[in-house]
């Protein structure tokens, strides 16, 4: 449940970038949404794939990993054209910044006693 929960804060935190972030346009909703989804899920296995690789996850490795991972899927996404583009590195950047901040701060929600 608790996977299923921050795959759904992740497309949440990724569809508000698209949408609220300036400098990103959207072809469609559905691509937008389709593409949310993706991103939320990647976010949704990361720590767990850190933990598994590491024993000892510090905070910055993690968000710099996070940030590394969301910008490289979302330049995936622009290259491959897939309905959201960035108008410069910057904005991608950006982008990538706010859905890392948002996604962290779901998963300190869902470990903390908020959801339980």
């Amino acid at each position: 449940m608790n996977i299923l929960l921050r795959w759904l804060l992740g497309a949440v935190a990724a569809l508000i970038t698209f949408y609220v972030a300036r400098g990103i346009r959207t072809s469609t909703f559905y691509a937008s949404f389709m593409l949310a989804l993706i991103i939320g899920l990647v976010n949704a296995f990361i720590p767990y794939f850190i933990g598994a690789f590491s024993f000892t996850r510090t905070l910055a490795t993690l968000g710099v990993f996070m940030l590394g991972i969301n910008a490289f899927l979302l330049f995936l996404i622009q290259s491959l054209h897939l309905g959201v583009y960035f108008e410069s590195p910057s904005v991608l950047i950006l982008a990538a910044m706010m859905i890392s901040v948002f996604t962290w701060f779901a998963t300190l929600a869902l470990e903390s006693k908020l959801f339980k």
